[in-house]
């Protein structure tokens, strides 16, 4: 974070400030809570800032980090010059940082003053629609990975898949909590983070109300000395950790207490980042080194110095992870990057006119992010049926096809799982709730987690 965030307001031409940009607005359903002429000129005020198209496009850059991070074995094995991407690609389980960040900026960017003045009907709301978002796919993903696992078992008689189909264990993924103080990953690896998610969203229906305080009575400067405060706590641990641990792991499995750090951490700086954009970024000039360009350069290039001249090389378990010769390791400390991804986050959400805000705002990017939860679910799955079949194809080009059948998979089953599951089982959830909690749809399309890692 930076001071200079809060010395960015600039005079603007007559016609008026500049701002992010925004897609075509979907119409909302129902009347917002509460009756005041205040609230409801709130709300008006949170519609009017509609979907912001570039931070559902960055959605699709955090997703395709997370797959490739998890292919990237197969992916230099097959693919030349593969290599060349290792810097970035081995530390993609930052995607999941990106996420955590994003998460906190939309929601209070789009649901604060909704829930202001706060109340346990909008808290419950506010919660519905969450689950509305994650709860259907994970349903879908757990019964196809206890499917899968089945199937396995039975026919190879593998132990290594009992703890996946553990009903214990399967409860507690359902409940939302498996990630609190579990130190295992099991049935769907990847879903621990909509665990840690369910917990931030928890701490935000409770918490809403006092961010807005912030809003109306803490100076800009103490929100980013706040917004830096909250990011610490990750960025100092995670420099204690060795290299490879992806920011969670330990010799048995999850580290403990790290998933509520990591979240709560990341969440509540992307929640005051909002918060300072609300209030003065949307009429300020950023500078040009806070515009997106520079800092997502700034990202790449710290990531490749960290990695490339790392003085701390401290591999997890003492492990040298090779493929033909090309380390598979992220250095740790690239969790120094993680201020950054704030930073670019609120530069996109404030720089309409910058490159690569117009880039993430293309339809295709868009499209992108909105499957990008569904991708993040289940292309495991397809990850562990590439690597059954790989050592059963010869060398080469019948390996290359298969690992190319395999990421094809992962990204047709995410468009399926969002076709036909994710947003229908949404809708269906939404409808449940009275029409006068139902907030506009355009409120939850950035904000629903691939949260990846």
């Amino acid at each position: 974070m930076t001071s200079a965030l809060t010395d960015a307001a600039a005079s603007r031409p007559a016609s008026g400030p500049a701002r992010p940009r925004i897609l075509p607005q979907q119409p909302g359903h129902g009347e917002p809570l509460g009756s005041t002429s205040a609230e409801a000129s709130a709300t008006a005020s949170a519609e009017a800032r509609g979907h912001i198209g570039q931070l559902t496009g960055i959605r699709t850059v955090a997703a395709v980090w997370v797959l490739l991070f998890h292919f990237r074995h197969h992916l230099t094995a097959q693919v030349p010059f593969f290599w060349s991407m290792l810097p970035w690609v081995n530390v993609g389980y930052l995607g999941v940082d990106l996420f955590f960040l994003l998460s906190g900026y939309i929601l209070t960017y789009t649901h604060i003053e909704r829930m202001t003045p706060w109340s346990p009907q909008a808290a419950g709301a506010f919660l519905w629609l969450r689950l509305a978002r994650i709860w259907p796919v994970l349903v879908v993903m757990l019964l196809a990975f206890g499917t899968y696992n089945a199937a396995w078992m039975i026919g190879s008689h593998e132990a290594a898949h009992d703890r996946s189909l553990d009903p214990a264990r399967l409860l507690a993924h359902l409940t939302l909590v498996h990630a609190w103080g579990s130190t295992g990953l099991d049935w769907n690896g990847v879903d621990w983070s909509l665990s840690a998610e369910w917990l931030a969203y928890l701490g935000f229906a409770v918490t809403a109300g006092a961010l807005a305080r912030l809003r109306r009575r803490v100076t800009s400067r103490a929100l980013v000395a706040c917004a830096s405060a909250a990011i610490m706590p990750v960025v100092l641990t995670g420099l204690a950790l060795e290299d490879g641990t992806n920011l969670m792991l330990a010799a048995d499995g999850l580290r403990p207490g790290m998933v509520p750090v990591r979240v709560l951490s990341e969440f509540t700086c992307g929640a005051l980042v909002a918060i300072l954009v609300l209030r003065r970024l949307p009429a300020a000039r950023l500078p040009h080194v806070l515009r997106p360009v520079p800092v997502a350069l700034a990202i790449l290039v710290a990531i490749w110095l960290i990695g490339a001249f790392d003085p701390l090389r401290r591999p997890f378990l003492d492990r040298t992870w090779l493929v033909d010769g090309h380390p598979m390791l992220g250095s740790t400390e690239t969790v120094l990057v993680v201020p950054l991804l704030a930073l670019l986050i609120a530069g996109l959400a404030s720089a309409d006119r910058d490159p690569i805000t117009r880039l993430l705002a293309s339809r295709p990017m868009v499209w992108g992010g909105r499957v990008s939860f569904a991708l993040y679910m289940c292309h495991l799955l397809c990850l562990d049926v590439l690597e059954r079949v790989l050592p059963r194809l010869p060398e080469g080009r019948p390996r290359a096809l298969a690992l190319a059948l395999g990421l094809g998979s992962s990204v047709l089953l995410a468009f399926l799982l969002y076709r036909y599951v994710e947003e229908p089982c949404r809708k269906a959830m939404r409808s449940m709730l009275p029409a006068s909690m139902r907030q506009p749809r355009d409120a939850e399309t950035v904000s629903a987690p691939p949260s990846v890692g």
